[in-house]
């Protein structure tokens, strides 16, 4: 009795993989799809690749800082994590936060340091858009700096100028040089 059963499983068995081999076989001979070694697919050497990122950096069971990218690549080598469209938020421990948008970021694994670039943009809960080229976070000083242009509003006030250093922390921000504000009476 235990024949048949046994019979029919293992024709319905060979009769799957006869389709999945078809399927493979007319598939792999449509033009374009010859598939490429996994070297010629690499970046530039990465040593990992992920795709749709989130990364914490914890103090006890506090966040102080979180990564969200479409896309990261680890290069062991130089002990660096590349990220494409990063968003980094900053989680002040008096509370609050900072977010970072970028095209390109990157994280030093062995310093926590991050840079940000390719166009930053900025936004606080306190309510300040900010704009830069590229910046730079030090988790030793937990500061922000950028030495590029710099562009800081919030409701009517404009401030513009070179180079800009701050704490992530306190939220204190100085723009270091050729300082332009202008307040708009109208928005």
């Amino acid at each position: 009795m235990g024949m048949p059963f046994r019979s029919a499983r293992t024709s319905v068995v060979v009769l799957l993989l006869g389709v999945c081999v078809a399927v493979v076989y007319l598939f792999s001979k449509r033009e374009g799809a010859t598939p490429r070694p996994a070297k010629e697919n690499s970046r530039l050497g990465e040593d990992i690749r992920v795709e749709g990122v989130r990364h914490f950096e914890l103090n006890g069971e506090s966040i102080l800082w979180a990564i969200d990218s479409e896309e990261a690549r680890f290069f062991q080598p130089k002990s660096v994590v590349e990220f494409d469209n990063v968003r980094i938020t900053f989680y002040p421990s008096a509370g609050g936060d900072m977010t970072l948008v970028a095209r390109k970021g990157y994280y030093e694994t062995n310093t926590r340091n991050m840079s940000a670039d390719d166009g930053v943009t900025g936004m606080t809960d306190q309510g300040y858009w900010f704009w830069t080229p590229r910046m730079s976070y030090d988790a030793a000083s937990k500061e922000i700096t950028s030495t590029d242009k710099v562009i800081l509003r919030r409701d009517r006030l404009s401030i513009e100028g070179i180079g800009l250093q701050g704490s992530v922390e306190t939220r204190n921000f100085h723009i270091l040089s050729a300082v332009k504000a202008t307040y708009s009476a109208t928005k």
